[in-house]
């Protein structure tokens, strides 16, 4: 009877407002649902609530009310974890094995970040494609599926790193194209395929689902192509040629705008910086999808982007934050002396995560408003933001912030 009130108490909790369910958070966009946050905070920086340690990986946290879910490996296993999210104790934890290892540490463990569905269930994905979804609530096991060995999903050098995404009753995973589908959808209860598609050259990048003209489209960022398909029967709706060099150089989520219906990707080790291409159609007439400008300033390795105040910020290589005019493409700030980032928007600020571990409250300007060293080295992973406890990770250990 407790297991089964427990079950019901975090499935009526799952859509709250201020939850995070999902890589990039509420609408995939990486924003919080915050408000009245100060814009400055105390010598120490934010107060601790707890701090714990964590195995190697690179996932991000997904929040539902008092359960806070992420995953972590050492190698040979990897370890979906579920912890309090008022003290970071474990409540429970699922492990199993891997086949891939990396020789690089700073490569190790899971990428993705897992999905909480709106049945209770935890949806993960780890490094060499195996797929579990999982009872959030207690941990068990409600089905599997090996994208590799089931579906010809190949693993680029780095290991499987795409989150998941929801639609209706399914999940939609990337997939790499060449011997295995582009993508493919997964029905929510019991892992059967509901379509598995295309050739594309797939990429680390994590699929996005957008709206737009009155219909869904999930949108892929690939090796040299952004494509855009019908999340019900995985149809090609739209493609664009996306230049790049190598599937290790594809990472960064489509950042969707819908005020001027660009879609913005951008890649590190090419000439090309950020490329916006602009969506129009409909079903009945088609879609076009239109580059409309490229800004070479802002050229990201494998953080993310966000929107605020009408620019795309996000961290240029191992130095710099920027700003970019998303109307215009125009350089609106860069910034020296901002390490390898990730960050989230939140109350018309920036809270900006250097890979040095320097937790950053930035102005949509650019401009510093408060800092504080509270992690090691290795900090890739994008901050969650939950009310006003803030979730990060690095390559050792987890902890959850109180943010004034």
């Amino acid at each position: 009877m407790g297991s089964i009130l427990a079950a019901s108490l975090l499935v009526s909790t799952l859509f709250l407002p201020a939850d995070w369910l999902q890589w990039g958070g509420p609408a995939g966009s990486f924003t919080a649902n915050a408000s009245r946050l100060a814009v400055a905070w105390p010598d120490s920086g934010p107060k601790q609530l707890w701090s714990r340690p964590l195995g190697l990986g690179h996932s991000a946290f997904v929040v539902s009310g008092d359960r806070a879910f992420t995953m972590y490996g050492d190698g040979e296993q990897e370890t979906v974890v579920a912890l309090d999210a008022r003290s970071g104790q474990t409540t429970w934890e699922f492990t199993y094995d891997v086949r891939y290892s990396t020789r690089n540490k700073t490569y190790g463990g899971p990428h993705a970040t897992p999905l909480l569905d709106v049945d209770g269930r935890l949806i993960t994905v780890g490094i060499d494609a195996k797929v579990h979804a999982l009872d959030a609530a207690t941990g068990e096991l409600v089905w599997r599926r090996d994208l590799l060995l089931n579906d010809g999903v190949d693993l680029p050098q780095s290991g499987y790193a795409a989150s998941p995404v929801s639609w209706g009753d399914t999940v939609i995973f990337a997939g790499t194209g060449g011997p295995g589908p582009s993508a493919l959808s997964l029905s929510r209860d019991d892992g059967a395929v509901r379509w598995a598609r295309h050739s594309f050259l797939g990429s680390h990048a994590s699929p996005r689902m957008i709206e737009h003209g009155g219909v869904s489209h999930l949108v892929l960022h690939g090796t040299n192509f952004l494509v855009g398909l019908d999340p019900a029967t995985g149809d090609l709706r739209w493609r664009g040629r996306v230049r790049t060099d190598a599937i290790d150089n594809v990472s960064f989520s489509p950042v969707w705008d819908p005020e001027t219906s660009q879609l913005l990707v951008s890649h590190a080790y090419d000439g090309k910086g950020v490329q916006a291409w602009r969506l129009t159609g409909d079903d009945d007439e088609g879609w076009s999808l239109d580059p409309t400008w490229t800004n070479r300033r802002l050229k990201v390795q494998h953080g993310n982007g966000v929107l605020l105040e009408g620019a795309l910020h996000a961290a240029d290589g191992d130095s710099f934050l920027v700003g970019i005019d998303v109307a215009s493409g125009e350089t609106r700030y860069k910034r020296r002396g901002v390490p390898k980032s990730t960050l989230i928007a939140a109350d018309g600020k920036l809270i900006v995560l250097d890979g040095d571990g320097t937790l950053r409250l930035v102005s949509a300007g650019g401009i510093d408003l408060a800092s504080a060293d509270v992690l090691g080295s290795d900090a890739w992973t994008a901050p969650t933001l939950v009310g006003r406890t803030l979730f990060v990770r690095d390559g050792e250990r987890a902890l959850a912030l109180e943010l004034p």
